[in-house]
């Protein structure tokens, strides 16, 4: 398993506090759907696989986009079965 980010940290945080700003008090709604590459270079969304996550605010959306970092990371460095079982038995103590 391979895993990149892109992107400038700044950049994607100031988008996160702009919508903040447009909706003062509300939370900070984000919708994740993975996409994956086709065989014509087109990445198409995986249907039926999306997680709607209500954040209260901007640092917590940031938090969980640094916490999805640490996730992926740890999935390249342990492998995807591997983190699941310590997830599961983190999830049970």
């Amino acid at each position: 398993m391979d895993v990149n980010y892109s992107g400038d940290v700044t950049q994607l945080d100031a988008r996160v506090r702009e919508a903040a700003a447009e909706r003062p008090g509300q939370p900070i709604r984000l919708r994740v759907q993975p996409s994956m590459r086709r065989g014509d270079g087109r990445y198409t969304s995986w249907q039926g696989v999306v997680w709607r996550v209500d954040c209260a605010n901007a640092e917590e959306a940031i938090a969980l986009r640094e916490a999805l970092q640490v996730f992926f990371d740890r999935a390249a460095k342990l492998g995807p079965e591997a983190l699941l079982e310590q997830l599961r038995r983190a999830n049970r103590s």
